[in-house]
């Protein structure tokens, strides 16, 4: 697992007295990730948004994840397990709406579309 999250203990959820192996921030990325690219999907074929629009989007989902996670890097405040997990579930949503959409435009551009 230490290749997709550094499972550092202290930011885990724990289970029975155990750290889940994925820290909370990633507990929710991952599976709001996965949940959301269907729908990403349906959003670059069916609405074809202007790519401002998606940019847009995109930078206010992950936003939160970066502000949390610089702010406690540098010491200035210290976050909770369940801000982590909600920055994480929003990353995890503007990433899986968005990627497709990227996709699709980068192949239509490679493909002369």
């Amino acid at each position: 697992m230490r290749r997709i999250c550094h499972g550092i203990p202290e930011r885990c959820f724990w289970y029975r007295g155990h750290p889940l192996p994925l820290c909370a921030r990633c507990t929710l990325f991952y599976p709001s990730l996965i949940i959301t690219i269907p729908i990403g999907i349906l959003v670059a074929v069916l609405l074809s948004p202007p790519a401002f629009s998606m940019l847009l989007f995109t930078t206010l989902t992950i936003s939160p994840l970066v502000i949390d996670g610089l702010t406690q890097y540098h010491g200035l405040r210290s976050s909770t397990n369940m801000i982590r997990a909600v920055t994480g579930a929003l990353a995890g949503i503007g990433s899986g709406i968005a990627a497709p959409y990227v996709m699709m435009r980068l192949a239509g551009a490679l493909l002369g579309m």
